[in-house]
């Protein structure tokens, strides 16, 4: 029988079935992986199917266990953004009205997007030490709130740090 698997999106094979079991010891293949074959009706996890999983790591941690630090200050890195940007106005500045002019004009923007990038980066490997899967992740690490939304849907922990960068974004805007 031959199988068809799901790997970065895209349809492999066909393949016989210790190719499926040799990219699971492998870990090319894992239980979340989605496989096909004529038998199935339609596309099926692994974990659902009668592959040897054994060898495979445990499932991820649930988002109550995970170290939750960069998260939450994820999501305060509106606030965290826009200090920082009144600090390096203050100290490249010459003069405070400099400084104030530096400020209005958002000079030092830049401080907040990669206090958001970093802060998101950071979260993303402490996701992958707790076993889950990041790569639907990668994409949104640059729309800081579309992450906080996924990522606390996913590890199913309350949407307080999407709901909080919100607001202070929206106050950092005044």
């Amino acid at each position: 029988m031959k199988f068809h698997y799901e790997q970065d999106g895209n349809r492999k094979g066909p393949v016989d079935r210790a190719d499926i079991q040799k990219l699971i010891d492998d870990k090319v293949l894992n239980r979340d992986s989605k496989i096909w074959c004529p038998d199935f009706l339609d596309w099926k996890l692994i974990r659902e199917t009668d592959f040897n999983t054994s060898e495979l790591a445990p499932p991820p941690l649930p988002g109550s266990s995970i170290n939750n630090t960069y998260i939450w200050f994820l999501a305060f890195a509106p606030i965290i953004g826009l200090i920082l940007e009144y600090i390096i106005s203050y100290a490249s500045a010459s003069n405070d009205l400099e400084a104030e002019k530096y400020i209005a004009t958002h000079k030092y923007f830049a401080a907040t997007i990669w206090t958001n990038i970093i802060f998101s980066w950071l979260d993303v490997k402490q996701l992958k030490k707790a076993g889950h899967d990041t790569s639907k992740f990668k994409s949104w690490l640059l729309l800081v709130p579309v992450y906080l939304y996924l990522r606390c849907d996913k590890t199913k922990i309350n949407i307080a740090p999407f709901v909080i960068w919100i607001v202070l974004f929206i106050l950092t805007l005044f």
